[in-house]
């Protein structure tokens, strides 16, 4: 039996996953979609959780602003679970969320070929692999985008 990958998204998000994840069906992959809220789940989270493959979060400002989807990363990483994050905006991530998101391979979702890659990035994790790429590629937002620029040293006067 085949085992699902559970995404992690805000609702508001919705919209902006649809096509990946029914690409990524068409491809015969299962994806388990169903918004599960942390605190009044008739389910237990952490035993879905401990069922799927590994988790997709799909990360956005409205992701970041979502208490459910941290405890969603939280619990995975604490489960030894393999991570996707798929950056659907160039919103950088809080420090909370860089914590646990900055050692996984990651992709944005507005880039040309997106679809493919984050196929590529599933068959990967369904065989096992944590890495799906060769290499490291800028892929997730940069932080140095976000530094303020560094100031020049200060020359000291020269003495005579």
């Amino acid at each position: 039996m085949r085992r699902f990958f559970y995404a992690a998204y805000a609702p508001e998000d919705a919209a902006k996953i649809a096509s990946l994840v029914e690409a990524a069906r068409s491809a015969g992959h299962l994806i388990w979609t169903e918004r599960i809220d942390a605190d009044r789940a008739p389910m237990d989270l952490g035993a879905v959780l401990r069922a799927a493959r590994a988790v997709i979060v799909f990360c956005s400002a409205e992701a970041f602003a979502s208490r459910a989807i941290y405890k969603d990363l939280v619990l995975s990483v604490r489960g030894g679970k393999a991570i996707l994050p798929v950056y659907l905006d160039d919103q950088l991530p809080p420090d909370q969320y860089l914590f646990y998101l900055a050692r996984h391979q990651g992709l944005r979702a507005q880039e040309q070929g997106a679809p493919e890659r984050f196929l590529g990035a599933l068959e990967a994790l369904e065989r096992g692999r944590r890495r799906w790429r060769a290499q490291e590629t800028a892929a997730e937002p940069s932080l140095a985008a976000a530094a303020p620029p560094a100031e020049a040293p200060k020359a000291e006067p020269v003495i005579a």
